[in-house]
């Protein structure tokens, strides 16, 4: 994996602003990939070329995507709510895949636990690439109250 201070990433970096710059400061993920097809271009080794594991790849996320679409409905006294059906699964290793019903997790108090911490966390960085976006923007945001809550959620938790 790349680390962004490595020749290669920074290669990489200047295929990227070189070919927004030539598209009016944007970029496409069809212009990379037109880009990478290039066996001398940096961005080359960075794509599955073999037709077929690629495509594994893909069907593999497709997958994903529509795990992560299925939804539950549950009712609390007269309101009714929605939430996903499926959440990745907290006992998996970070390198393993695996969902996990939150039906079948409701009732385990620290594996719910977890999951709810994971959100939490994705939720976090979220806030802080906003945050980030907004220094560079010269937005004054409150976005770092909203982090410190959550930090402050998940110490509760």
């Amino acid at each position: 994996m790349l680390t962004k201070t490595s020749d290669k990433h920074k290669q990489i970096e200047e295929v990227i602003n070189y070919l927004a710059a030539n598209n009016h400061g944007e970029v496409t993920p069809q212009m990379v990939v037109e880009e990478a097809r290039n066996p001398d271009s940096p961005l080359h080794s960075e794509f599955e070329w073999d037709i077929e594991a690629a495509a594994e790849k893909y069907w593999i996320e497709q997958a994903r995507k529509i795990i992560r679409s299925v939804r539950i409905t549950y009712r609390v006294e007269k309101s009714q709510y929605s939430t996903i059906g499926y959440v990745r699964d907290p006992d998996k290793d970070k390198k393993q895949a695996g969902y996990v019903s939150v039906k079948k997790v409701r009732s385990d108090k620290q594996r719910a636990h977890d999951i709810v911490t994971s959100e939490l966390f994705r939720a976090r960085n979220a806030l802080e690439r906003a945050d980030s976006l907004s220094h560079y923007f010269k937005i004054k945001e409150d976005i770092l109250k909203i982090i410190k809550m959550i930090d402050n959620i998940t110490i509760r938790l």
